[in-house]
């Protein structure tokens, strides 16, 4: 998948999640609304009814007290058929207000509650009572009328009392409920909000970010063309002036070859001579295009990482190169094996390479080369040094350069592009070669490889 399909994909994810937050808390919001509008109704309903009560405390009151003072027959008969119907209806509308209270503790509180069985109103109590009393008057004709019609006067102001506590209770606790649900609806609210801005906010710092990414990306890689177009110029430049070397001396013998004056001179009297130089300058110009072509093969490919154990890939370099070392009589110890994120193919050539390099240049007889590796936060170091003669001083910064050889490689046979390539391949894997003298002599190479 391409960069821009993952950008892509990541914003959606982003978009979809944010989107689904935002449903979540409309949905919370609608919710609390249903509630908040369930509840008001349950509590609107018994406030009405509350009302309803106090109403026909007053009503059964009047009509008690009339009933009572009355002597018609005919007018006290249907006093007592309204209140019997007033009373039913004050009963029903009690009990009803008595069992929503409580039974329904979410809605109607402790604060609530307590009017109806807790000094100093004991509405429960006041309103069975008050049923009771009322009962009697009507059962006994009004008989004993003064004493009844007291204690239900007195009554029925308990229950008014009672009732109207209840609805201030009920309104105040109301109150409180809708403040807290209102509360909750503005910070759901807030949180959509700062859902929207902090989606926002992130889409473009992850822009941004993209962006700078982008932009270093392209910076490194304007560099890096840059250091590979300087490259390329110094090493044209070598490459040319190594070249001409056997041209000219093939150019040289095979004019001579053609001149029969030439021939004739004392010095060319053989002319197979001639012929051997131009053989083994003509050998000497293919095995310099052959390492060319080899550098630049593996230069140009691809990498392919991997964790390596570093004492295998010794173990492997010394099975290659067994019959080289046992004729130097060197040893060849791995310590402090790591593993290194490498291209396992290419890590084993460059490891070969300055293993080769010491078999060869050291210049010594008891030689010792010692790899190893030290783990670092970001990277692991691999270091690969010998007991030999070192490196000249005014050498150790070409090196690395193409058919840059020293003075004690001058005599070995070569091309000159070992190193050169060595310190391309740790360059392809994000990493970093040094070379330096050791103090006890002998040279040490050390290289950087990322953890990733």
């Amino acid at each position: 998948m391409i960069p821009i399909n993952r950008l892509s994909y990541k914003l959606s994810m982003i978009v979809i999640t944010a989107f689904g937050v935002m449903l979540a808390s409309i949905a919370i919001q609608e919710y609390i609304e249903l509630y908040n509008l369930r509840e008001q109704r349950k509590i609107t309903d018994i406030i009405d009814r509350c009302g309803d009560i106090e109403s026909l405390s007053q009503r059964i009151s009047f009509l008690t007290l009339s009933y009572i003072a009355t002597g018609e027959k005919e007018f006290k008969d249907k006093l007592k058929e309204r209140s019997v119907e007033h009373v039913e209806d004050f009963e029903k509308t009690s009990n009803y207000v008595l069992t929503q209270i409580r039974n329904d503790s979410q809605t109607f509180t402790d604060r609530s509650r307590r009017v109806i069985s807790h000094s100093p109103f004991y509405l429960e109590k006041s309103l069975r009572q008050f049923i009771r009393v009322t009962r009697e008057v009507i059962q006994n004709d009004g008989q004993r009328g003064s004493a009844y019609s007291l204690r239900a006067a007195t009554l029925s102001a308990e229950v008014y009392r009672g009732v109207r506590a209840l609805r201030d209770r009920l309104a105040g606790d109301a109150n409180r409920k809708y403040a807290r649900l209102a509360l909750i609806d503005k910070v759901l609210l807030l949180f959509n909000i700062l859902s929207i801005l902090g989606m926002g906010i992130f889409v473009l710092y992850y822009l941004v970010t993209k962006l700078r990414e982008e932009q270093l990306s392209r910076r490194r890689a304007e560099l890096q063309l840059t250091d590979q177009i300087e490259e390329l110029e110094t090493f044209t430049g070598v490459v040319a002036h190594d070249l001409k070397g056997p041209l000219n001396n093939i150019y040289l013998f095979g004019n001579m070859l053609l001149d029969n004056e030439k021939l004739k001179a004392e010095e060319f009297k053989n002319p197979r001579s001639a012929v051997e130089v131009i053989v083994s300058q003509s050998e000497k110009l293919s095995e310099m295009i052959q390492a060319l072509l080899t550098f630049f093969k593996n230069s140009s490919q691809r990498i392919r990482k991997k964790r390596v154990q570093l004492k295998n890939v010794v173990g492997e370099i010394c099975d290659r190169l067994k019959m080289q070392i046992e004729q130097k009589g060197a040893t060849v110890d791995c310590r402090h094996s790591r593993n290194v994120y490498v291209d396992e193919a290419l890590f084993l050539n460059i490891l070969q390479n300055l293993v080769q390099n010491s078999l060869l240049y050291a210049g010594v007889e008891d030689l010792k080369i010692m790899v190893s590796s030290r783990k670092l936060s970001y990277a692991v170091e691999v270091l690969v040094e010998d007991n030999g003669v070192g490196i000249a001083s005014e050498e150790l910064d070409k090196i690395f350069k193409p058919f840059q050889r020293g003075k004690s490689s001058e005599s070995q046979e070569g091309s000159g592009l070992g190193l050169a390539f060595v310190k391309k391949i740790v360059k392809l894997h994000g990493g970093e070669i040094h070379v330096e003298n050791k103090p006890s002599g002998g040279v040490r190479f050390k290289m950087l490889f990322p953890n990733n």
